[in-house]
């Protein structure tokens, strides 16, 4: 593959992360992409349609990962809901939301490494990115073969095999159930949490979901429909009161994730 380099960030463009998937052009052969590369999965998350779609998916397919191209935080956030990755390469000038922001919430939903490639290089931005959770601080314009050179490493710092940075939090909480006719959440060890009856709703309606996010306003109108005080705008503070109750008796952190604009996903 030749060497190009990134052009600077332009227009958003929004799209559906289904169909974001680029698989290597037919007509190139992968540079020495080992089968162990190829289960490595890339989110890539850029509103430069032409930068995404014509310079770094490609890039990406032809080194042999599997990636996944968005444009949007809210799209980013679907695909977390739906899939893993070992990797995300974040431009943090967004339209949707605040880069930083993004950083520190996808710290909270995956240990998948975060590499930041944005136009954005001032000193200042460069620290800030870093102390929000990312793990490479790298600025447009940039040559092909430099960021898939800090894409392996990063890879190889972060985790020792494909989907270990991004599944760790689904398999290490697959043993949290219910008992006492979903009264009792049990953690992993079998200690016992007593749920209220909003928390009970919760966790039933999420746990029944198998793993698929829940759209807030349907965990909301189940809770309004059994619990008469219940409004909508009390959903975010009651699940942060049950995480800390969760993490306070258990001295565990709960695996119910939020998917911003979205909903909840609980993976156990």
């Amino acid at each position: 593959m030749t060497h190009s380099t990134l052009p600077a960030i332009s227009s958003a463009v929004d799209e559906d992360c289904r169909s974001a998937a680029v698989p290597a052009p037919p007509r190139q052969q992968p540079r020495r992409a080992s089968l162990q590369m190829q289960r490595y999965r890339l989110l890539v998350v850029e509103d430069d349609d032409d930068l995404r779609n014509a310079v770094l998916l490609p890039a990406f397919a032809d080194a042999g990962y599997a990636c996944t191209g968005v444009g949007t935080a809210l799209e980013m956030y679907r695909c977390l809901a739906g899939q893993s990755f070992d990797l995300i390469l974040l431009d943090i000038g967004l339209p949707d939301e605040d880069g930083f922001r993004s950083i520190k919430h996808l710290r909270s939903l995956t240990k998948a490494a975060i590499i930041i490639l944005t136009g954005m290089d001032s000193d200042a931005d460069r620290i800030r990115g870093l102390s929000s959770g990312a793990d490479a601080y790298l600025s447009k314009p940039i040559d092909s073969d430099v960021l898939l050179a800090w894409v392996r490493t990063i890879i190889r710092r972060v985790g020792d095999g494909p989907g270990n940075a991004a599944d760790a939090q689904i398999k290490a909480a697959t043993n949290w159930r219910l008992s006492g006719n979903g009264w009792h959440l049990l953690a992993p060890d079998d200690r016992a949490v007593i749920l209220s009856p909003p928390e009970r709703i919760i966790v039933n309606v999420l746990i029944a979901a198998g793993g698929k996010t829940v759209h807030r306003d349907e965990l909301a109108s189940r809770l309004m429909g059994e619990i008469r005080t219940f409004t909508p705008n009390k959903l975010e503070m009651l699940i942060h009161r049950f995480r800390a109750k969760v993490l306070r008796v258990t001295g565990q952190q709960l695996p119910l994730m939020a998917i911003r604009g979205v909903g909840y996903i609980f993976n156990a």
